[in-house]
């Protein structure tokens, strides 16, 4: 990767030490190509007498640009900014990747602060200065030392802020690929794994795969994490454990984490996608029922289990020796077995009547099952705070899982 580094001349107290100064930048930083910005007078006292000799004898590619302002910094500004952007297009174009700098050792303060800003705006590698020994505020000549600040640390926590913001929205697929669109530098690395992880296991966690979560989470724990990460850990790791062992199973935390799953998508505005995780756990909660009532350690209930009576008026339901009913049915069956679920909501479910009937019908009629209707937030927001009734009517102690299973807001950011 060739390197190149745009300059601000100054004059200062006198041309001749600035001059000096900044030819030990070039020897030292020894890049492939340098644009320099000048005044009148820097051009005059600085530049031609000093920098540009030393250039000539290095064989170093370079060109000038000369500033009409000096103290007006918007104007500067859009001139350093468009004269990179010319020379970015045109280098990148001729040859390989091109790593930028700036050095801000000399120029008038809009100059200096122009070029940062336009260094920062292009995401430069680094900005560097030059110190060392001084007298009467000026640096000795050979004295001088090369400050470099490696801006990647700068980029980096912005990059972490605008994790943190798509994560805790429940965007975590958009949050890791703009982790993936970071250049992994050696100064963040260990803050990267600790996000490529964390990501990696909410994401996995948001789409069920529970079994890539807990093997996420294992590695995130041998790392050196914030304590309020190490607490967050503790009180899930229980419940993900029994998620991924009971993968199949329509437990009451399969329940629960499902619902948070449909409130994320809500609160992304996807309406459509919640009202059809809210049908599946409206499923999974009688589902659930006449697993308990059955006392059934695998999630199917077989036929032989049911009275001949029962059996009988459920024939239809009954595949390859496998009750499989659907929502009514499954209702319909804990009603008959005296199950309070199903007796509280049958006989209206079955007529039609039923708020929360209607509800799930408009899933059956939405674009991402069997029709065209779409699906409008408030209708998923109704379905939620229905089922949500029936959680604390009849589902005792889901509210345990509630903090639990709530992935998302997480606390600042991720470092040690």
């Amino acid at each position: 990767m060739k390197k190149a580094r745009a300059v601000t001349v100054g004059v200062g107290a006198n041309g001749r030490d600035i001059g000096m100064a900044i030819c030990h930048m070039i020897r030292e930083s020894r890049c492939d190509y340098y644009l320099f910005f000048l005044s009148n007078e820097s051009r005059v006292d600085v530049y031609e007498p000093h920098i540009r000799p030393c250039l000539d004898k290095l064989h170093i590619l370079y060109r000038e640009v000369l500033l009409s302002e000096v103290d007006d910094f918007l104007t500067i500004e859009n001139t350093i900014k468009n004269e990179i952007q010319i020379d970015k297009d045109r280098l990148e174009a001729e040859s390989d990747e091109w790593n930028w700098s700036a050095d801000y050792t000399s120029g008038t303060k809009s100059m200096s602060a122009a070029l940062v800003i336009a260094a920062l705006y292009f995401e430069f590698d680094s900005l560097s200065y030059i110190a060392g020994e001084r007298r009467q505020g000026r640096v000795l000549p050979g004295a001088e030392r090369i400050q470099n600040l490696r801006l990647h640390r700068h980029y980096w926590r912005a990059i972490e802020s605008r994790l943190g913001l798509l994560a805790d929205s429940g965007q975590f697929r958009a949050a890791l690929d703009l982790l993936d669109s970071c250049e992994r530098q050696e100064e963040i690395a260990t803050d990267y794994e600790r996000w490529q992880l964390l990501l990696d296991l909410l994401y996995a966690w948001d789409v069920f795969d529970y079994k890539n979560a807990h093997k996420y989470m294992l590695a995130l724990k041998k790392l050196k994490l914030p304590d309020y990460i190490n607490s967050w850990i503790k009180k899930k790791e229980l419940v993900l454990d029994d998620l991924t062992r009971n993968n199949t199973i329509p437990s009451l935390e399969r329940i629960v984490d499902l619902y948070h799953n449909a409130r994320r998508r809500l609160y992304e505005g996807k309406a459509d996608d919640a009202l059809s995780r809210l049908y599946r756990m409206m499923e999974m909660m009688a589902q659930h029922r006449i697993r308990k009532h059955f006392n059934l350690t695998d999630p199917k209930l077989p036929a032989k289990m049911l009275t001949p009576d029962l059996e009988k008026k459920f024939s239809e339901c009954i595949k390859d020796g496998i009750f499989k009913g659907g929502i009514a049915k499954s209702l319909e069956l804990l009603a008959d077995v005296g199950d309070e679920f199903g007796r509280s909501l049958y006989t209206e479910y079955a007529s039609q009547k039923s708020r929360v009937r209607r509800l799930l019908d408009k899933r059956n009629f939405s674009c991402l099952a069997h029709g065209f209707l779409p699906i409008t937030p408030e209708d998923a927001k109704a379905l939620a705070a229905e089922l949500e009734i029936l959680l604390n009517a009849h589902f005792e102690g889901w509210k345990r899982y509630e903090d639990i299973l709530t992935l998302v807001p997480l606390k600042g950011d991720i470092r040690s």
